[in-house]
């Protein structure tokens, strides 16, 4: 009798376990597939409580699996209120001449100028002028930019734009019409608007170049028009911060840029997203060069970089780190939404890229249709794979362990040492330049937001050259 009891309480735990063990062994297979397992868990469990029911125990399997994997239901991630830290101090004044034309004046907005607002300032600037913001705070200042050449400047350090629920059109902090602009030195932080999609800058036309600016705490960072009569559009960004960005519905992103002429980014730091992607961007071309593109500590990013319609994009000298709660488990991708561009080609060139997802992943994701796709001299740090189909040609792309760099755990991945299993392959003279881009390393990126040039030819792999060997 004993043990007829026992069998059957051993049948009862393997009828309790079964439906887990078999969850774990798929998710399990899935995430080496290259899918991040908190996406799957959630459709088991819609699958699981549409077929069997809300109160399973094959659903109810579910939870110690979620918390063994530490991946919390979809409802409690949703549920979790967006929150970011204070932004950081000011930043101290770069000394730089403004783009100006002969004859422009230069309007002056500070607590003790004649404008004191933003908005003035908005509203009186001609074509040319130059516009000067003294370094401060400025709350619930918004502006629609409607000049068709401006130069638009701190003074004395960054001039900090509060939205304090404020838009401009519903918008953004600023929104810029259609014109040639160059804005150094502003920080905008904590847009909300009704359709989730608030902005830093909302750019809807011409061309925009962004120096030294903060973009915290916000639904998007920089989001641009694009598409029918946009080609001529361009966006560069350089030495800014896009951090805590994002709605958390992933339908938000650091820099989204639209279908425009070109997207350029460089020594720039992205991190902490909100679901959406660090940069997104339907460009015909599309450079990111020396850049830190990192999840961080409690980042959730989906993509770091997602090229959904391809296009020719140029990547070199990144770092691309993915933290283990990320919601897509590829770091980049490209063409996962269809080629819409007649030239559609990937150079993944000496960046060094980090996967913590601890079951599996991509370290890149290239959809079928590309004409080319190239990854070479890339560190890879951590699982995953370069997926890639027939297109994909890669060569001299080693895997290194954490223990290789100088500080990892706070994202130093400067190489501990001469790696002599890491050499570096010379590029193929065909592959030494794309659209006037090079693919050769000639800097790196420096903490923070700075460009150090680097004073001879890369030795090694990857987006840093300071090892500790000469």
């Amino acid at each position: 009798m004993k043990g007829s009891r026992m069998r059957l309480i051993y049948l009862a735990l393997a009828l309790l376990l079964a439906p887990a063990a078999l969850l774990a062994l798929l998710v399990l297979a899935l995430t080496l597939g290259g899918h991040a397992p908190a996406r799957w868990l959630d459709a088991a469990e819609q699958q699981l409580s549409q077929t069997l029911g809300p109160d399973s125990l094959a659903l109810q399997a579910l939870a110690p699996l979620r918390e063994l994997l530490d991946e919390p239901s979809a409802q409690v991630r949703q549920a979790e209120a967006p929150s970011a830290p204070p932004p950081p101090p000011r930043w101290a004044a770069v000394h730089e001449p403004p783009v100006r034309s002969d004859g422009a004046r230069v309007l002056r907005v500070g607590p003790a100028e004649r404008l004191t607002r933003i908005a003035q300032a908005a509203r009186e600037a001609r074509d040319g002028d130059v516009v000067e913001i003294a370094a401060g705070d400025y709350r619930g200042d918004v502006a629609v930019w409607l000049q068709r050449r401006l130069s638009i400047r701190s003074v004395g350090g960054n001039a900090r734009l509060w939205a304090d629920g404020q838009s401009a059109e519903g918008k953004a902090i600023w929104v810029i019409r259609n014109g040639q602009f160059d804005i150094s030195g502003i920080d905008f932080i904590g847009v909300r608007v009704p359709d989730r999609n608030g902005a830093g800058i909302r750019f809807e036309g011409g061309s925009l170049r962004v120096r030294n600016c903060l973009f915290w705490d916000s639904e998007s960072g920089i989001l641009t028009g694009g598409g029918a009569g946009k080609q001529d559009m361009t966006l560069d960004v350089e030495a800014s911060e896009f951090g805590h960005l994002g709605f958390g519905d992933g339908y938000s992103h650091a820099i989204y840029a639209g279908a425009i002429g070109r997207l350029r980014v460089s020594h720039s730091h992205f991190h902490h997203g909100r679901v959406g992607h660090l940069v997104k961007s339907r460009a015909a071309f599309t450079q990111l060069s020396h850049n830190r593109l990192s999840d961080e500590q409690g980042g959730r990013s989906s993509y770091e970089v997602d090229l959904p319609n391809g296009g020719v994009a140029v990547l070199v000298g990144n770092l691309v780190q993915q933290s283990r709660r990320t919601e897509n488990s590829a770091l980049i991708s490209f063409g996962a939404e269809g080629y819409r561009h007649a030239d559609n080609r990937l150079y993944l060139i000496g960046n060094t890229l980090v996967n913590e997802l601890p079951l599996g992943g991509a370290f890149l994701r290239v959809a079928d249709g590309a004409q080319a796709a190239v990854a070479l001299n890339n560190l890879l740090v951590g699982p995953g794979r370069l997926q890639g189909g027939g297109a994909l040609e890669q060569a001299n792309n080693p895997r290194l362990s954490p223990q290789d760099f100088v500080d990892p755990e706070h994202h130093d991945y400067r190489l501990r040492e001469d790696p002599a299993h890491a050499r570096l392959q010379w590029l193929a003279p065909a592959l030494a330049e794309v659209g006037g881009v090079s693919l050769v390393p000639s800097a790196q990126y420096q903490h923070p937001r700075s460009l150090r040039r680097l004073d001879r030819p890369p030795r090694w792999p990857g987006a840093f050259q300071d090892a500790a060997a000469p």
